[in-house]
Parts: structure tokens; C-alpha cells; sequence
């Protein structure tokens, strides 16, 4: 599944399978806040879709700039 194919909310391990991060790594970007999340009802994390495409395609122009 693509990126763009998600819902607007992402489970972690969805996150973790398209970008290439690990659950940990994105649990530390959202602490630092570089990632919005949404917590259920349930105090799960959910991820913003287009949070995640937007640091991806940030992160893709820094490595491009070297």
C-alpha cells in the first residue's frame, strides 16, 4: 500500500511498513513534535497522513542538498 492510499489517520505499524521508519523512530519525532498524532479513546497513537508525507518529502530534499 502506498502513502497516498491510506486513511487521514495511520496506525503506527502502517506508518513503520510505507515510510521505512521504525515505530520507535516515529514515537521520538512525534515527541520532538516534527509529527502531529492523534490519540484515541483508547490512548492509541494515530498518525496524520499528511504529516508523514511532509516530513518525507522534507527529509528527502535535505539528503538531496548534500
Amino acid at each position: 500500500m502506498r502513502l497516498f492510499e491510506l486513511p487521514v489517520l495511520v496506525r503506527p505499524d502502517e506508518a513503520a511498513a510505507v515510510t521505512g521508519l521504525s515505530q520507535k523512530q516515529l514515537a521520538k519525532l512525534a515527541k520532538l513534535n516534527a509529527l502531529r498524532i492523534y490519540r484515541t479513546v483508547g490512548n492509541q497513537r494515530r498518525y496524520y497522513r499528511d504529516d508523514l508525507i511532509k516530513h518525507l518529502k522534507g527529509e528527502k530534499k535535505d539528503g538531496d542538498s548534500r
